[in-house]
């Protein structure tokens, strides 16, 4: 319920400010349209999950109907991307506790779970794999569950050798507790070396998670 009521959230603010003074306005004058679905895909990719979305602004001169929205293209392989080979992916984190257990919304920095490692190493031993042999740098967020889903996607992947950046511009928005994260020294004394290695970590602050205060919605 909390994660629809983001994307209800968005909407709802870009909707309102459609409707201000000098606001964009579709080809009859009226306010553009603000609409949010899966249409891109066709489907829920995680059901039960609902991070997906696509928030679409229709402004004046462009098309309302759906039919005539163009939407994304999906790729079977990293080849297929126009603008191969250099392009950017964006992968989100296997399944953390926060993800399966409604009650640790208000525990931070959660790891993943069991299901989460199993999905983050069959990642990495599919296309993902693929993509993080290839890539010329992988920048991770701090949290532990993005931390541990790079890692261990890196693994299967046979892709140890790839340049990996540890950055707080990673991190996902505060929603709740569980998007706060693990002091910096902390994070450093409980990690693998292999991570520890890590480019970003000394430029990252002790405290760099986002905070409720700092939510700009």
């Amino acid at each position: 319920r909390r994660l629809q009521d983001c994307t209800t959230s968005v909407v709802r603010r870009l909707r309102a400010r459609t409707c201000r003074p000098g606001a964009s306005t579709t080809a009859g004058g009226k306010p553009a349209a603000v609409f949010a679905s899966n249409a891109w895909v066709g489907c829920d990719p995680t059901p039960g999950v609902r991070k997906v979305l696509r928030v679409e602004l229709r402004t004046a001169g462009g098309a309302t109907p759906a039919e005539r929205v163009q939407y994304p293209s999906l790729f079977a392989s990293p080849c297929q991307v126009p603008s191969a080979p250099q392009w950017l992916a964006f992968v989100r984190h296997a399944q953390a506790g926060h993800n399966a257990t409604h009650a640790l919304h208000s525990h931070p920095d959660n790891p993943l779970t069991a299901k989460g490692r199993e999905q983050a190493s069959a990642a990495g031993r599919g296309p993902l794999g693929e993509i993080l042999r290839r890539a010329e740098l992988v920048i991770t967020s701090p949290l532990t569950r993005a931390l541990e889903t790079t890692a261990l996607s890196l693994e299967a992947a046979g892709a140890s050798g790839v340049r990996v950046m540890v950055h707080a511009g990673a991190t996902e928005r505060w929603t709740a507790v569980c998007d706060e994260g693990t002091r910096k020294t902390e994070l450093l004394r409980n990690l693998q070396e292999a991570m520890r290695r890590w480019e970003g970590w000394e430029a990252l602050p002790e405290y760099w998670w986002p905070e409720r205060h700092e939510d700009a919605w």
